[in-house]
């Protein structure tokens, strides 16, 4: 489901087609209708994805969701200062 920001978390934002982005103002659960801060470019059969959650957070890089993969610039660093420990 996607968030209207109506109670303490912010409005979702999302990405319809391959390049539309724009925040949600409000969602009306009844009829499905999404209603969209600002007009956008957009065409029948447009694909509509997740671009920024609640929280602020970008979850969408390129063009459309890549299912089941981590995007490469949201791996974290790999950990550092290990030690290799010699239990003998």
């Amino acid at each position: 489901y996607f968030s209207d920001g109506k109670g303490t978390v912010d409005a979702d934002w999302i990405r319809v087609g391959a390049s539309s982005t724009v925040k949600i103002a409000s969602i009306d659960y009844a009829t499905n209708t999404i209603t969209l801060a600002n007009s956008i470019s957009r065409s029948a059969g447009d694909p509509v994805y997740l671009y920024k959650d609640s929280n602020g957070r970008v979850v969408l890089f390129g063009d459309a969701p890549d299912i089941g993969a981590h995007p490469y610039n949201s791996r974290p660093d790999p950990p550092r200062g290990l030690r290799n420990i010699d239990a003998r």
